[in-house]
């Protein structure tokens, strides 16, 4: 009995392992390569494996300034990763990390799909860029669980785990995604 559950358990293992393999070489990744290769070929993305980075820096401009801008995902190291926010302007020299917005799949996905699947996928999307505010910059959409009762944003009224980051005269403004 005890040799059926090892080997039961060894298939489901190597049946995960199997299933997270994005490459040719068998190595296992995080990376959404294959995936934006089909859906979205244009887009601006690495992976960097050593680092835990999705790196969409060079696609849009969230500043205003006609520049595009870095827009990275760092991971926490976890046994589950999380990714959290990380932002360096080209107007600004300096990078902005945002440890509370962090998500466990950042996948940009196209703004119709959260206009299509908002209120009926929890959880899904997790990040698009689009002009939400119609001010003529990139802002960034956000399904955070748990921001809401995140001692950082306490303060900013936030009372959803959607939200958009933009800037506003310089300044980073987080506020409640409003369909």
């Amino acid at each position: 009995m005890r040799a059926i559950l090892l080997v039961a358990l060894g298939c489901i293992v190597s049946f995960t392992a199997v299933s997270q393999d994005s490459s040719s070489l068998g190595v296992l990744t995080n990376s959404y390569t294959a995936i934006f290769q089909l859906t979205n070929p244009t887009l601006n993305y690495t992976y960097r494996d050593a680092e835990q980075i999705h790196d969409y820096s060079g696609n849009w401009d969230l500043d205003g300034d006609g520049i595009l801008d870095s827009v990275m995902f760092v991971g926490n190291g976890g046994v589950h990763l999380y990714f959290h926010l990380l932002l360096q302007l080209s107007s600004e020299n300096v990078q902005q990390s945002f440890p509370m917005l962090s998500l466990d799949m950042p996948v940009h996905q196209p703004v119709d799909s959260l206009w299509k699947n908002y209120g009926t996928v929890e959880g899904f999307p997790q990040l698009i860029v689009h002009d939400f505010n119609g001010d003529g910059n990139s802002d960034i959409y956000l399904y955070v669980a748990g921001i809401e009762k995140h001692p950082d944003v306490r303060g900013l009224g936030i009372t959803s785990r959607h939200i958009v980051l933009s800037y506003a005269a310089g300044d980073v403004v987080i506020k409640n995604y409003q369909p």
